[in-house]
């Protein structure tokens, strides 16, 4: 019963992750499997007990609004072993594909998290503010593994990074330092999911967003498969394609302007048009925008006190 459960979840990932309007004249999309191994997740922070659920909750979000198929441990091997799925949705005959169809587990070491430096200053007047740093840091090792392969193979490593330094009014905790720390979870979420592109090959990577229409600064993306969060950023572009085959890719090229989401449906997603470029068409790209929600910033002060747990 497990491996048919299994079955329809992998054949489903595999209808709901397809690909955009630039593709839909090719095949459906056959997008690798993500795993966090969080049960080994290595704490480097020298704070004891630290908790980071919020952190790996928003890199498993990331990867899933990015396109991938983000399955559990215990569920990637069966995933794997049941990957002759795939092949039948996509119509194709080639035997070979079961074996060749790759998996990752991402082996997480967190490095820093929480705030660094909390240091404070008296102004004239009596008044105080806080200079406050948050920083969220981790190491990644990427092991691919394949279905019959035996044990997985490191293909990769990397580190993703994010500080943020804000001056803030009174004493800066509570929620305010929920918030910067979740911001920088997202960027570090975000960087990992690029740096991923180096060790997954185009062809198992997920098809982009696409524009699929234009009304006014009203802007459809075509999403099927992924719930995009309100008020996420995108950036669009002309589309650029290269190479061919399973080697064909689609790049940014002229930057055609920013996006906001709206609203998140089943298949498609709405924006509002925040920032012009040269002006989006159907058919045109859009990918996460890279810092564009930040704090006011202050340079960083001297450093005071390390691993102050958040």
């Amino acid at each position: 019963m497990k491996h048919f459960s299994v079955k329809i979840m992998f054949f489903l990932v595999a209808l709901m992750l397809g690909s955009g309007p630039l593709l839909r004249a090719e095949t459906t999309k056959r997008v690798a499997p993500v795993s966090i191994d969080e049960k080994n997740i290595v704490n480097k922070t020298g704070v004891r007990n630290a908790n980071f659920a919020p952190l790996l909750d928003t890199v498993k979000t990331e990867f899933f609004q990015t396109g991938y198929a983000v399955v559990d441990m215990n569920d990637l091997a069966e995933v794997l072993k049941h990957s002759d799925v795939v092949s039948g949705v996509n119509g194709t005959d080639n035997g070979d594909f079961a074996l060749d169809f790759p998996g990752y587990i991402l082996r997480i070491s967190v490095i820093k998290y929480g705030f660094s430096d909390i240091v404070r200053r008296n102004y004239a007047r009596g008044s105080r503010k806080n200079i406050v740093n948050c920083e969220v840091s981790i190491s990644v090792h990427v092991v691919q593994v394949k279905s019959g392969a035996g044990a997985g193979q490191t293909v990769g490593s990397c580190i993703a990074s994010s500080k943020k330094t804000v001056e803030v009014d009174g004493r800066g905790q509570g929620n305010f330092n929920q918030s910067i720390l979740q911001d920088c979870n997202i960027e570090v979420a975000k960087d990992l999911v690029r740096q991923m592109e180096k060790y997954i090959p185009a062809k198992f990577r997920p098809a982009p967003v696409t524009v699929y229409q234009v009304k006014g600064d009203r802007i459809y993306l075509f999403t099927p498969g992924r719930r995009l969060a309100e008020n996420t950023v995108f950036d669009v572009f002309d589309a650029e394609i290269l190479g061919d085959g399973d080697d064909r890719e689609i790049i940014p090229g002229d930057f055609a302007g920013r996006i906001q989401v709206v609203k998140s449906m089943e298949k498609y997603t709405i924006c509002r048009l925040i920032v012009s470029g040269i002006g989006i068409r159907k058919g045109m790209i859009a990918t996460p925008a890279s810092g564009a929600k930040k704090h006011s910033s202050s340079p960083a002060p001297e450093r005071r006190q390390n691993n102050i747990p958040f």
